[in-house]
C-alpha cells in the first residue's frame, strides 16, 4: 500500500494555524454596511397609500408609475427625509417577479439618494404589462420622482379630487 493515498478522517479540517474557506472569505471581503432600507424611510401605513395615490402628483414611463406628495409638516419645520413605498399588483407576474421588482425600485431609490427631492413621500408602481429591466428602471425613478414633484407642487392652490379640465 505504497502508492495508495490516504484520505483526511473526518472532522479533521486544515491545520489550527491556516483559516478554513469561511473564515478566509470574512477576512478578504469587508463587512458590508449601508444596504438596509430602514421602516422610518418607507410609506407602510394603508392611509398614506390612500392619500398619496389620490390626491398626489403624479409621472409615467413605459416602465414605472410614480405618485408624490409633499409631506405635511408643522409651520415652520424642515421637511423630513423622504418616503418610498411600493406597490406591484399581482398581475405584474408570479411573486418571484414582483419580488424583483420590489428589489430592483428598492435599489434604484437607495442608490440614487440626491436625485429625488427631499421632503416628499413616493409612491412606485410598475406600469401595466412592462418588465423589470434594471437599466430603465434606474435611470427613468429619478426623472419621473422630479416630474411628479413639479406636479404635485402645480396642484397645491386646485381643489382636491377636482378636474380642472371642465
Amino acid at each position: 500500500m505504497a502508492g495508495k493515498r490516504q484520505r483526511p478522517r473526518r472532522g479533521s479540517g486544515p491545520p489550527a494555524d491556516q483559516p478554513n474557506a469561511v473564515e478566509r472569505a470574512r477576512l478578504t471581503y469587508p463587512k458590508v454596511t449601508g444596504y438596509h432600507f430602514p421602516r422610518s424611510r418607507r410609506v407602510v401605513s394603508s392611509q398614506d397609500f390612500t392619500r398619496i395615490l389620490r390626491r398626489g402628483g403624479c409621472a409615467a414611463d413605459g416602465t414605472l408609475v410614480v405618485f408624490a406628495m409633499q409631506q405635511l409638516s408643522p409651520a415652520g419645520a424642515s421637511a423630513a427625509t423622504s418616503r418610498l413605498g411600493i406597490t406591484v399588483p399581482k398581475k405584474a407576474g408570479t411573486a418571484p417577479v414582483r419580488n424583483r421588482w420590489k428589489r430592483l425600485i428598492r435599489e434604484a431609490y437607495r442608490t440614487q439618494p440626491n436625485a429625488f427631492p427631499e421632503g416628499f413621500d413616493w409612491i412606485v408602481r410598475p406600469k401595466k404589462g412592462s418588465q423589470p429591466d434594471w437599466r430603465l428602471i434606474r435611470d427613468g425613478l429619478p426623472r419621473l420622482a422630479s416630474k411628479a414633484a413639479r406636479r404635485c407642487q402645480q396642484s397645491v392652490g386646485r381643489p382636491a379630487g377636482g378636474n380642472s379640465r371642465r
